[in-house]
């Protein structure tokens, strides 16, 4: 397998990762509802939109506002097809890929790809958590009528590749990629990537050129969707823990009925290794790790949610006694309080009935209706909608949808393409600032609407509320195989 081949591979895997998660339930889902307009003879225009304050534009397809309803609700106007893979809001595999040999910190230059495109005009529409040895960061920016998606990836310590797409209708111009060159060649250069600008040329920009599906032949549709907004909780426990070593001492000086005697259960023991074993008293897990060292033994010991360290101390007192190891160490042996997340998750910050939401989403109906973004939505659509819409009708597989006769969740289609998997709930559903619903602007004499400049997004913080819980739960599991390991070798 060539060294492309396997680049292909793993690009590939990132992408279809992404488009994966847009297509999945996400924690934001159960307090929402959705409605996608694919009814024939229903179209849309979302130009009315550019010209209005308070909405915010988030991408090519992406717009939010608080809703006219009740303004604590958030609204997103979206496009969206009934194939993941067509969404035209996900980047797509680079046209174009060059790759250079270099060394790079991945926090620094993380901090300094956020710099330089809010230096160079770029939005950053993805990237991955930080890898030991991988990350990816694919940014965004509108040059005229081309789209250019910049790739930032790197694979291993010593290689970064360098990705391009350009996306328009009309075949790229040279001048117009002299442009996208001279853009991309500022941003590598400001994130310390120098030396991979001399791989970048005009007829590097030029080959990344790919032709732009319109929308019909994509099949997208208009979508609405009305959101609570949500909050992170943590739920917190304390943890009390103790390392240390005894010297001359063999891990058989313990044996299993030792451990039963004391009333522990004994998860892994190797009399020439060493032992795992917990005990659960009330609501505290005491647990008890050793492995065989140059010098004798090093323990590990902890108890979670433990009232307090004396208490800790009385119960390995016990143990160490009972496994015939003395209990002088432990005096020596100074606990650690700290802090371990047992659980996160998203919650609504209001109570809002159902009857509201549905009643939040045919208002929202009606006045896109009302501004001509929606053509074709009859009044008895809209109150079929809203009195079909229950919360929870939303994200890929329970978003409303036209099945030929009537409005139903998408699952209920038949041969709809259904997913099982867990995505991220974007970060807007947590952090919109916006307090008033927008409205159009009033005509000037004799003309048209005064054109007004678009509110600029906040700066994204790709960094997905479900990487937070996700990298929860990988840091519990790695702390407890780390252990394991400590233990075990």
């Amino acid at each position: 397998m060539n060294k492309k081949t396997i680049l292909d591979a793993q690009i590939i895997t990132v992408l279809l990762l992404i488009n994966i998660v847009y297509a999945c339930f996400n924690p934001a889902d159960p307090y929402a509802v959705e409605v996608v307009l694919n009814k024939p003879g229903i179209t849309y225009d979302l130009k009315p939109l550019e010209k209005m304050k308070n909405i915010v534009k988030k991408s090519e397809n992406i717009y939010l506002y608080k809703s006219h309803y009740d303004d604590r609700l958030i609204v997103t106007i979206s496009l969206q097809s009934f194939s993941h893979v067509n969404l035209e809001n996900l980047p797509p595999k680079p046209v174009a890929i060059k790759s250079v040999k270099t060394s790079v910190d991945l926090e620094t230059l993380e901090d300094a790809v956020a710099t330089a495109a809010k230096n160079y005009g770029w939005q950053i529409v993805y990237k991955t958590p930080i890898f030991r040895t991988g990350y990816m960061v694919v940014l965004e920016k509108q040059f005229g009528k081309y789209r250019a998606l910049l790739y930032i990836i790197v694979n291993g310590s010593d290689r970064v590749d360098i990705g391009l797409t350009v996306l328009g209708e009309q075949k790229l111009a040279f001048k117009q990629a002299e442009i996208i060159e001279k853009d991309v060649k500022s941003i590598l250069t400001t994130t310390s990537l120098s030396m991979a600008t001399m791989n970048i040329d005009t007829d590097f920009v030029l080959k990344s050129f790919k032709k732009k599906e319109s929308r019909e032949k994509m099949g997208v549709y208009l979508a609405v969707r009305v959101q609570i907004p949500l909050k992170i909780v943590e739920t917190q426990i304390a943890r009390l823990t103790c390392n240390f070593e005894l010297e001359n001492i063999e891990p058989s000086a313990t044996n299993m009925d030792a451990f039963r005697n004391a009333g522990w259960n004994l998860i892994h023991y190797d009399p020439d290794m060493g032992f795992i074993a917990e005990k659960k008293i009330g609501n505290t897990l005491y647990t008890a790790s050793a492995k065989k060292s140059d010098r004798g033994m090093f323990f590990s010991l902890s108890a979670t949610n433990a009232t307090s360290v004396d208490q800790a101390k009385e119960v390995f007192h016990e143990l160490f006694h009972t496994l015939g190891l003395g209990t002088e160490a432990l005096e020596k042996c100074t606990f650690k309080k700290e802090k371990t997340t047992l659980e996160t998750k998203m919650v609504p910050i209001y109570d809002i009935s159902d009857e509201d939401l549905a009643k939040a989403l045919a208002s929202e109906l009606k006045w896109l209706v009302d501004i001509k973004v929606i053509k074709g939505l009859s009044e008895r659509d809209i109150d079929n909608i809203a009195s079909s819409v229950k919360r929870g009708y939303a994200g890929w597989n329970s978003r409303l949808v036209w099945d030929g006769e009537k409005w139903v969740p998408y699952h209920k289609v038949p041969g709809a393409y259904l997913v099982k998997c867990i995505g991220p709930a974007p970060d807007y559903y947590l952090t919109f600032n916006l307090t008033t619903p927008p409205q159009p602007e009033e005509a000037p004499p004799g003309g048209q609407p005064a054109p007004q400049e678009n509110i600029e997004a906040p700066e994204q913080n790709n960094i997905m509320v479900f990487m937070v819980i996700l990298l929860g739960v990988v840091t519990a599991l790695a702390v407890a195989i780390y252990f394991f390991i400590r233990s075990g070798k």
